[in-house]
């Protein structure tokens, strides 16, 4: 897999962070989550919630181009991961993909084009404002833009 690096080259929005995302699920409390304070064996199962992070976190943003969120098989495992269609390409953004590609990076961000053997059998794609009106996400989870905010402490 050829994984994309230069983020604020490539993309309209800031970073989503891996260090983010878990200080937002630790947030949640919720006791069917356990956290081990290491990356690989914490994003485990949580694709869906790394989802709904990003989306949360992403769908105030203008984007200059459209972002969803996907379930479908990541090789033959279920999965869920964002996608970004801008500039007539496809991205793939995945916070959850180390569970699965031992070396992949903690956000991993790939072409579409280059990944289809991968990630496939899409299931459902959504936009990220339907899926967070769908899940009543700022009802029933932190918001996670708190966690950007430089006077918050977990």
């Amino acid at each position: 897999m050829d994984f994309i690096h230069n983020f604020s080259k490539t993309f309209d929005f800031a970073e989503p962070q891996p260090s983010h995302f878990m200080d937002w699920i630790r947030m949640a409390d919720d006791d069917n989550i356990v956290l081990n304070n290491n990356y690989e064996e914490d994003c485990k199962d949580l694709c869906e919630y790394s989802c709904l992070f990003m989306s949360m976190l992403l769908c105030r943003e203008s984007l200059e181009g459209e972002m969803y969120i996907v379930r479908g098989k990541f090789d033959c495992y279920g999965h869920y991961w964002m996608v970004y269609e801008l500039d007539g390409k496809e991205y793939y953004l995945d916070l959850t993909l180390l569970q699965f590609y031992k070396g992949a990076p903690k956000l991993a961000i790939t072409l579409a084009k280059d990944d289809l053997h991968f990630y496939n059998k899409i299931e459902m794609k959504l936009p990220i404002m339907d899926y967070v009106q769908k899940n009543m996400a700022f009802s029933c989870h932190a918001d996670p833009t708190i966690i950007y905010d430089d006077n918050f402490v977990f």
